[in-house]
């Protein structure tokens, strides 16, 4: 299991990795996240929680034109997540 400072920096990293504006867009991925674990009766966020949450809360915060339509690919999603995996664990290596 990761600790939360684990997460807590993989749900910064990807907010930044995925172009969410804003730190208003790490407190509700955070917020979404916590929400997920307590609605499957789980006191630890996971890693899918993260994901799932990314797929709902941060769509409209990555948009680059008013009236785009707000959209993350899933696939997108996770080769951000690898990446940001993958970074932190060779920052961590160091």
């Amino acid at each position: 299991m990761e600790t939360l400072d684990d997460l807590l920096l993989l749900i910064v990293s990807l907010c930044l990795k995925i172009g969410a504006s804003s730190h208003c867009a790490e407190i509700t991925l955070a917020r979404t996240a916590k929400t997920l674990a307590a609605f499957d009766r789980r006191i630890h966020v996971t890693e899918e929680d993260i994901k799932k949450a990314t797929i709902l809360a941060l769509p409209h915060r990555i948009r680059k034109m008013p009236f785009e339509v707000p959209q993350l690919d899933y696939e997108v999603l996770e080769k951000a997540m690898h990446e940001v995996k993958d970074d932190l664990k060779s920052q961590k290596n160091k």
